[in-house]
């Protein structure tokens, strides 16, 4: 039984996994690799893929690592995104009797920052004061109210920008260029804590940087 990576083969995770799984298959859900596949539901419980080596049985796969939620190409520029969407349902489908780590239900939790942060506050935790917006008019408001914020996506995946009255009318432009909404917060001074919980286990540990996002120190 073998190991399925959906991601980029160029990503540091996925190459992590590919080292400690040699035997593993890597498959980028961005291109066209999936989506030109035929498959044949037979009699069996566990559809086959015809034609095509590069795709393992799902008979043959035991552990699934989705390494993040990626939107293939043709979703973008075709006007089958629906097509397409049921299609990859479908895929993923097709191995969910494998073991999963990253399955679409964690995604699904993790990929709105907002509703975390509305989960952590039903909690008791104190989160900054957020605020949900696509509009660079509203986040200038924001910085004469608050001073200094933090900016970031809506669904994670960039890096946090540290914004105040000295260098808003040079950052907020580009950061609110393309008309995507994005999370603005109050800038809280502090240290960088990361929590992982795994199974039953909780795991903490504080990052040392004078940046307001470590992950560019």
């Amino acid at each position: 039984m073998s190991v399925l990576i959906l991601g980029s083969e160029d990503d540091i995770h996925v190459k992590l996994v590919k080292q400690r799984c040699p035997d593993s298959f890597i498959i980028d859900l961005t291109k066209s690799q999936v989506l030109s596949a035929s498959w044949l539901l037979g009699s069996s419980l566990l559809s086959e893929p015809l034609f095509d080596d590069t795709l393992p049985s799902p008979g043959s796969i035991s552990t699934v690592f989705w390494r993040s939620v990626t939107i293939p190409n043709s979703l973008l520029s075709s006007g089958g995104a629906r097509n397409t969407f049921g299609f990859l349902s479908f895929f993923l489908d097709c191995y969910s009797h494998s073991t999963w780590f990253n399955d679409i239900t964690s995604f699904c939790l993790h990929v709105s920052k907002p509703i975390q942060l509305k989960m952590i506050q039903q909690l008791g935790v104190s989160i900054p004061v957020t605020m949900v917006t696509s509009s660079v008019d509203a986040a200038r408001q924001f910085i004469s109210q608050y001073g200094t914020i933090a900016v970031k996506p809506v669904s994670g995946g960039d890096y946090t920008r540290k914004i105040n009255c000295y260098n808003s009318e040079e950052i907020l432009p580009i950061v609110f260029s393309s008309g995507k909404p994005m999370i603005v917060q109050e800038f809280v001074e502090g240290r960088n804590m990361r929590t992982y919980v795994i199974e039953n286990k909780v795991f903490s540990a504080i990052i040392e940087s004078e940046l307001p996002d470590y992950r560019i120190d």
